[in-house]
């Protein structure tokens, strides 16, 4: 049933701060022309809030999967803590070619770290991500961001 994922959306707090983390952190692409202000009647039918206002920035990885960062205009609801193990809760994972280096701009521009420094994949030498390392960090308003290095065979193989 399912063709592709067209993009994953994530609630922020403020599309600013957001970007600032995305593209100036992470190097994803900003996408001008789907960003904006948006409040025509479909997000509300989508939403289920009625008058739903929102800001949207569209960020785009290397391969051309997007992130649409959505900070709700209106309306503006009180920020939930949600701990990873947590239903309901989620993570995203990107893959990068130097974990390293983005240990580094992470640390560089403040942002928090819940694994340091990258870890090799523990896991059997089957795994087709055996031999690669992974780091974990926070955006801006909590969302968990798996970053992966995959093993030089991996990307071989896949990219």
């Amino acid at each position: 049933m399912f063709n592709t994922v067209n993009h994953t959306g994530l609630t922020v707090s403020s599309v600013e701060e957001s970007l600032k983390f995305y593209r100036d952190t992470l190097g994803l692409q900003h996408e001008e022309a789907r960003s904006g202000e948006w409040s025509q009647p479909f997000l509300s039918h989508l939403t289920g809030y009625e008058g739903t206002h929102l800001r949207i920035e569209m960020v785009q990885c290397a391969d051309g999967s997007r992130i649409q960062l959505e900070q709700f205009v209106h309306p503006v609801l009180e920020k939930q803590e949600v701990e990873w193990g947590q239903p309901g809760s989620w993570h995203l994972c990107v893959e990068v070619s130097d974990v390293f280096a983005v240990l580094e701009a992470v640390k560089e521009n403040g942002y928090r770290i819940v694994s340091d420094p990258p870890e090799p994949v523990p896991l059997p030498e089957e795994s087709i991500h055996y031999g690669g390392y992974f780091l974990g960090v926070l955006d801006p308003d909590g969302h968990l961001i798996e970053i992966l290095q995959p093993p030089a065979a991996y990307r071989e193989q896949y990219n």
